[in-house]
């Protein structure tokens, strides 16, 4: 439907749900328009065998810049029972393609042959690839358990907290009009495209009796699983391209190198290699060091509270 307001036509997409009314209603970009990709367009390769996977990664590597995703059953990597349940890359010579490889699903029989060469290939990529995740903190911590990658060998890219850093922002992922999710960085492309998956997760839930902190990603449907993978991998190489459209017009120059490239990236890298071997620490050193500083916080306060002008200003208040 179309509503005409000042002489202005306005289309309301994605039916009536509330949450996308109120996101186009101030989008001008989406006033008159289309989104500007079409999901029946989207090559979505599901590979689950070994030749297949060889020629999967040949054309993968055609490419130096690769946009990836994880689908796992838990966000605990260091949980005993996780899980990669499959590896979605595009490559950037084919922005509309997905390559979605089964990895450890419990639905899907793979053999241990295939596994092995997943875990040769994705460490190839990682390791001699530029690659790109859309909250790549999570990625990394997986990837660089199972496939053994250590994260300061990857040349990897993070499109979330360059998002972040580009438009200021520190709103959390369930803020969705103004939070930097891809979900909502891909709206202008393709809409509420996550809005069927969402509906599947409650009847799934429903069905087994089970609360949503007890669903994982393996209870979906594998065909499901593979089209939401293969969506995110595709979007992401757009959602990239927007992000250095507007860092070419930030007011304080070129962000992504100069807080990205020169800080950003290694404190990811950082933080998961500590993730993974945490930090040695000296408990009493540390509770020493407190007391000291306590005592040291304690002398100043004295000293303040003992200044005539502090007095004056107390008293006022």
């Amino acid at each position: 439907d179309k509503l005409t307001e000042d002489g202005e036509v306005r289309k309301f997409v994605c039916g009536v749900r509330v949450d996308t009314i109120v996101r186009e209603k101030e989008s001008k970009a989406l006033i008159n328009s289309e989104f500007k990709l079409n999901i029946k367009d989207f090559n979505i390769i599901f590979i689950k065998d070994i030749d297949s996977a060889k020629k999967a990664f040949k054309d993968i590597a055609e490419s130096q810049r690769i946009y990836g995703d994880l689908e796992t059953n838990t966000l605990r990597f260091e949980h005993k029972k996780a899980r990669i349940l499959t590896v979605a890359w595009t490559p950037q010579h084919k922005p509309l393609t997905s390559y979605v490889f089964a990895y450890d699903h419990p639905k899907v029989s793979v053999t241990k042959e295939y596994q092995e060469f997943i875990q040769k290939n994705v460490y190839a990529l990682m390791t001699k690839r530029n690659t790109v995740f859309h909250n790549g903190l999570f990625d990394l911590k997986f990837i660089s358990r199972f496939f053994k990658v250590n994260p300061f060998d990857t040349n990897m890219d993070d499109t979330f907290v360059i998002a972040r850093i580009l438009k200021n922002n520190t709103l959390s992922s369930d803020e969705r009009r103004e939070s930097v999710s891809l979900k909502t960085l891909a709206f202008p492309l393709v809409g509420d495209s996550e809005v069927p998956l969402q509906r599947k997760q409650a009847e799934i839930i429903k069905e087994k009796g089970i609360s949503k902190d007890d669903f994982d990603y393996s209870m979906y449907e594998v065909e499901d699983l593979v089209l939401y993978a293969g969506i995110d991998t595709i979007v992401m190489p757009f959602v990239d391209e927007d992000l250095k459209e507007l860092n070419s017009k930030h007011p304080a120059g070129d962000v992504i190198t100069n807080c990205w490239e020169a800080t950003w990236k290694d404190v990811t890298r950082g933080i998961v290699a500590l993730m993974l071997d945490g930090m040695p620490l000296n408990v009493q050193a540390c509770k020493d060091m407190i007391a000291s500083h306590e005592k040291i916080l304690d002398k100043y306060s004295k000293t303040l509270r003992q200044n005539d002008y502090i007095k004056q200003v107390e008293g006022i208040l």
